[in-house]
């Protein structure tokens, strides 16, 4: 069997103010005594019939783990499990927490994709969204390009003051060897610092139309320099795509391992315990049998982000039946926003933009 396996790092140097991520501030001894724990939690699964073919390393930010660290990690994970000699390895990393002689470093470690957040180039946008950045971070994305094969930039939209203007500047100091962006909207979510600077009149969001309007522009924009939107959210050059994502939006089985990280298998959804229950060993793992009519909801909500869509057949592998058979009515009511051939279906581009929107008829 081969399957992605993802490694949570919850560790910042900073709580961004729009962040709700699971992470934290903490020092080198905490990191250090975090690292220990993981390696143990890649042990205690061990499971020589498993390849893992692509490798995510997400926070918090990962890139604060010295390199020998994640060298060790990797190295668990083929001791444990079987790691595919080609094996997509994604390191997430923050652009203020590194530079070339780490890059040069992690890459000699093992990594060959790194993706980094820079949410704007703007460093009056970087400010409202409360991120700590002294630096620009060009010439770390350059360099980037010149040790990794494969590098992602993580872009925002949406972020308030941000304009048609603002967001050509940004793509225009995207390096050509970028072959991966993700693009994601500036979601708010309760009880972040910059929910509280919303609710108090401090900041106004850009209105739904103008957010529209940018994306429109941005998809326009990605396409004339070669990028493919092939997921709401991500766009890539020819053979740019992150792998490791696509188990997750193909609905496949996943490993997670750290604090937080979550697990799909074999109908089975397991979360780990955060910091510091799982440093303790107290109630370590959550299991949550799914039904399978969740799991039919999920994998078709998964694979809709797709551009693409999904073949027909898919389903009918995995569930014994045609989806559209299983769906009847939904796709019925919500025809107009669906591609829908004998061998696949897709949501159109308008459908895409409103992902959330028209699958939630699903979910009801």
């Amino acid at each position: 069997m081969t399957v992605g396996a993802y490694l949570h790092i919850p560790f910042c140097d900073s709580k961004c103010d729009y962040c709700d991520f699971y992470s934290i501030v903490a020092g080198k001894k905490e990191r250090d005594a975090y690292v220990q724990y993981l390696l143990g939690d890649i042990k205690k699964r061990t499971d020589k019939q498993t390849t893992i073919d692509t490798v995510f390393i997400g926070g918090g930010n990962p890139g604060l783990l010295l390199p020998q660290q994640l060298e060790g990690i990797l190295e668990a994970l083929d001791e444990h499990y079987l790691l595919d000699e080609k094996a997509e390895i994604t390191l997430e990393c923050n652009p203020e927490s590194v530079n070339e002689a780490t890059l040069r470093a992690f890459r000699q470690a093992g990594i060959n994709r790194l993706s980094l957040g820079v949410q704007s180039f703007n460093e009056s946008l970087i400010q409202t969204l409360g991120r700590q950045r002294s630096n620009p971070p060009d010439e770390l994305i350059a360099a980037a390009v010149s040790i990794f094969p494969r590098v992602s930039l993580d872009l925002m939209i949406g972020i308030p003051a941000q304009t048609r203007q603002t967001l050509q500047d940004d793509l225009n100091r995207i390096p050509k060897g970028i072959g991966h962006l993700s693009v994601y909207d500036l979601t708010l979510y309760p009880e972040t610092r910059f929910a509280h600077r919303v609710e108090s009149g401090a900041v106004r969001l850009n209105s739904d139309e103008e957010n529209e309007e940018m994306e429109a522009f941005l998809i326009e924009q990605l396409h004339a320099e070669g990028f493919v939107q092939y997921e709401v959210s991500n766009y890539a050059k020819p053979d740019q795509a992150s792998r490791h994502n696509l188990h997750y939006w193909h609905y496949d089985d996943y490993r997670g391992f750290g604090a937080g990280a979550v697990s799909s298998w074999k109908g089975v959804r397991y979360t780990q315990a955060k910091l510091p229950a799982c440093l303790l060993g107290e109630n370590c793992e959550q299991q949550e049998i799914l039904s399978e009519a969740t799991q039919k909801l999920e994998w078709l909500m998964m694979n809709l982000r797709l551009t693409n869509g999904f073949e027909r057949q898919r389903f009918q592998e995995r569930f014994g039946l045609d989806v559209i058979e299983d769906f009847s009515k939904e796709f019925d009511e919500l025809a107009q926003w669906f591609v829908i051939t004998p061998r696949q279906i897709a949501l159109t581009p308008k459908g895409s933009r409103f992902h959330h929107t028209v699958l939630s008829a699903f979910v009801r």
